[in-house]
């Protein structure tokens, strides 16, 4: 209703990530319609999640990257890197015990709050560990933001013009140089959650899942194909 009937422009917050941007839009419509419809809701704010079951190759992509020797380099960022299982066991818990109106960061253990640098270290020695045979090299330096904006820029352009899926976008390096890093203790205190796994732990899963389905030989994400 609210959507229907007010320029988007006039009520939306914006973060200068079209993204972020998204998520913030309807995380504010939930809000409207909890404070004057009376829907019964929440909301989860899931961390950067890996482990099992990622089919589509969503965050797998990191993991794809290393495994092709493809991430040369990475952006000054960080992520709150998260099992996807304990979010699973969150959202259980939340529908049990979550309050209306509530707002529930699902991170993963404090000392996964990782630079990019950081992650891809610990992805290429989980990796070495699972295929000893074969050569893994970490990101070895960081891309500064003006030379990843301006290669952005050039990646945008060549989507346009070949109609295909854009590799790396502005709004991508943008996110990328932020340390998004954030408290799961609100959780904690109302729907009891407790991350039980470890990043390492996630990644090894990741691993195992990827290499039982054959996806270390995609060259891209599913949701990217062509259709």
């Amino acid at each position: 209703e609210m959507a229907r009937n007010q320029n988007p422009s006039q009520w939306i917050n914006k973060l200068g990530i079209g993204y972020f941007n998204s998520k913030l839009a309807a995380q504010e419509l939930v809000n409207h319609y909890i404070q004057h419809k009376g829907i019964q809701a929440f909301s989860i704010y899931p961390g950067t999640m890996f482990g099992p079951y990622d089919y589509l190759i969503g965050n797998g992509m990191y993991l794809l990257s290393l495994y092709q020797g493809k991430m040369p380099a990475v952006l000054d960022g960080g992520l709150p890197l998260t099992h996807v299982l304990d979010v699973a066991d969150a959202c259980i818990s939340a529908m049990n015990l979550g309050k209306v109106g509530g707002h529930y960061v699902l991170t993963g253990q404090e000392k996964d709050q990782l630079t990019l640098t950081e992650m891809c270290r610990v992805i290429t020695r989980r990796l070495e560990l699972k295929f000893p045979d074969k050569k893994f090299t970490p990101p070895s330096f960081i891309v500064p933001k003006g030379v990843a904006m301006l290669a952005a820029y050039f990646s945008e352009w060549y989507s346009r013009i070949t109609n295909t899926p854009c590799m790396l976008s502005r709004d991508a390096v943008k996110a990328g140089c932020h340390k998004t890093w954030y408290s799961y203790k609100e959780a904690e205190r109302e729907i009891g959650y407790q991350p039980k796994r470890s990043f390492e732990s996630g990644v090894d899963e990741m691993i195992d899942y990827y290499q039982l389905h054959g996806l270390f030989q995609v060259k891209e994400r599913f949701l990217d194909k062509k259709k």
